[in-house]
C-alpha cells in the first residue's frame, strides 16, 4: 500500500503536470517522486506518508488549476482530495489549511463571486465532514501526551528536517552532501519562481504555492513546538 501511494505521487507528473506544465517538467518531477530516498523509504515503511504526500501534492496542483477552471467538478475533487490529506496526517491537516488560505484569497483576489461562493461552500463542507475525527484527534492527543516522546526543538532538529529527504533513513552518512542538495533545490525553485513571474507566466502560481504550504507548515509545527508542545518531527514533513 505505501509503495502504491508513490507511485499515485508519481503519476501526478504524466497527468495534471504534464498538462500545466509540458511532458518534459511532468517526466521530470515523477523522476524525483520516484528516485528521492524520502520516496523510497517511505514505499518500504507500513505508514501513512506516501499517502500524505500524494494527497497534500495533488490538492495544491488541484487548487491551482482552479484559479482558471472554477466549475464545480473542480471543487469538489479538491474538497475530497483535502479531505484525505486532512484523515491521513495531522501534518497534512495544516498543509491543507494553509492552502485553502491561500486559494481562498486568491479567489477573492480574482472577485469573481460565483467562484467566491463556491468556495466558500467547499470550504465550509470540508470543516463539516472533517468535524466527526476531532474527537479522536482530542483523544489521541491526550494519549499521546501520557508518554510523550518528541524533543524540543533545536537548530540540528530543523536542518535535520529540511534535508530529511535527501538523506538514507537511521544513516548519518552524507549529512552535509544532503543539505548542499538542500539549498540548491530550494535556490532553483526560487529562482525559477522568480523568473516565471517576471513573464508573466501562470505556472508560477502553482510552484509558489506548492513551496509557501511546505514553508508555512514547517514554521507552523516549529512555532508550536516552542510555545505550546514539541511536534516537530522528520519524517512528520
Amino acid at each position: 500500500l505505501s509503495e502504491l501511494g508513490i507511485l499515485a505521487l508519481a503519476a501526478l507528473g504524466f497527468f495534471p503536470l504534464r498538462k500545466l506544465w509540458g511532458n518534459g517538467a511532468g517526466l521530470a518531477f515523477a523522476l524525483v517522486a520516484l528516485l528521492t530516498p524520502m520516496s523510497i523509504v517511505s514505499a518500504h515503511e507500513v505508514r501513512m506518508y506516501s499517502w500524505a504526500a500524494f494527497f497534500v501534492t495533488a490538492m495544491v496542483i488541484q487548487s491551482s488549476m482552479i484559479r482558471s477552471d472554477g466549475r464545480v467538478r473542480n471543487w469538489a475533487i479538491l474538497s475530497f482530495l483535502t479531505l484525505c490529506a486532512a484523515y491521513t496526517h495531522y501534518y497534512a491537516l495544516i498543509a491543507s489549511g494553509f492552502c485553502w488560505l491561500i486559494l481562498l484569497a486568491t479567489v477573492i483576489r480574482q472577485g469573481d463571486r460565483k467562484n467566491i461562493k463556491r468556495a466558500l461552500i467547499s470550504a465550509l463542507a470540508v470543516i463539516v465532514l472533517y468535524m466527526p475525527w476531532f474527537i479522536f484527534l482530542f483523544r489521541q492527543a491526550s494519549r499521546v501526551a501520557k508518554s510523550f516522546w518528541i524533543g524540543p526543538v533545536t537548530v540540528q532538529s530543523v536542518i535535520g528536517t529540511v534535508i530529511y529527504p535527501f538523506m538514507q533513513k537511521f544513516s548519518g552518512f552524507g549529512v552535509p552532501r544532503s543539505f548542499f542538495i538542500f539549498i540548491a533545490v530550494l535556490a532553483l525553485a526560487i529562482v525559477g519562481i522568480v523568473c516565471a513571474m517576471r513573464k508573466k507566466d501562470g505556472s508560477a502560481y502553482l510552484a509558489a504555492t506548492a513551496i509557501s504550504v511546505y514553508a508555512l507548515t514547517l514554521v507552523c509545527a516549529i512555532a508550536f513546538s516552542l510555545t505550546v508542545k514539541p511536534i516537530l518531527v522528520e519524517r512528520y514533513m
